[in-house]
């Protein structure tokens, strides 16, 4: 293997656009890092709380941002295609410090 990226299909090419796009829309998550596979995609985010990157204590489904980002995430992409391509749920870990961000 030469670690040169695979090409990405429409609908990866579609998804990566919308990824792009996330400041304009959420100035307040960075995309830290992404990778878009073949029939998912995984992103680190980071969420800034005044201003300043934040790890919150409390659970992840407490905080409404990310949920409302990977819902508006979603629907862009289905537009874009007009159909929906995405499993009903997704799954979250938040990263509390540099070991398991490792």
């Amino acid at each position: 293997m030469d670690n040169q990226p695979l090409p990405l299909s429409q609908i990866g090419k579609i998804t990566d656009t919308a990824i792009d796009k996330i400041p304009q829309f959420y100035p307040d998550i960075d995309v830290e890092n992404y990778v878009i596979m073949p029939n998912h995609v995984h992103l680190l985010l980071t969420i800034k709380e005044n201003g300043s990157r934040h790890c919150s204590t409390t659970k992840p489904k407490q905080n409404q941002k990310i949920p409302m980002f990977v819902k508006h995430l979603k629907e862009h992409v289905t537009r874009q295609l007009g159909r929906s391509i995405w499993q009903r749920s997704y799954h979250d870990h938040v990263i509390r410090n540099e070991q398991k961000y490792q």
